[in-house]
């Protein structure tokens, strides 16, 4: 975490401001926020409002997109595990049956090299 500004609206007063969020200034990773005038709040005690930067929306968005991939990806993975465990259970099926089947053909084989 870091000691920052970001334009902040004033809890007593409504009007904007670019304040400094600063980083431990209550404590570990606890923001104090100071407004030019030098008034502090503490953000966790005061709502505070902030306006949004463009960097921040596209980072958010960026971040966003980032999430919802990987909950996609997550998502065909577990589909993928899922085709797989039939496709496993389907050819253990088949895999009895072709056996099945071999033996059918050893026997027929055996029966016409007459060495049964």
């Amino acid at each position: 975490m870091s000691t920052y500004n970001k334009e902040t609206k004033h809890p007593n007063t409504g009007e904007w401001h670019n304040a400094t969020w600063r980083d431990d200034f209550y404590g570990h990773h606890h923001y104090g926020v100071e407004f030019p005038n030098g008034e502090m709040f503490d953000p966790e005690k005061t709502k505070l409002e902030t306006v949004f930067s463009d960097q921040e929306i596209k980072k958010e968005i960026a971040d966003n997109e980032a999430q919802l991939g990987q909950v996609f990806e997550d998502g065909m993975k577990v589909g993928r595990q899922e085709v797989l465990k039939e496709v496993l259970e389907l050819e253990q099926t088949q895999s009895s049956r072709h056996d099945w089947s071999i033996s059918v053909e050893q026997i027929k084989s055996l029966k016409d090299n007459e060495d049964i």
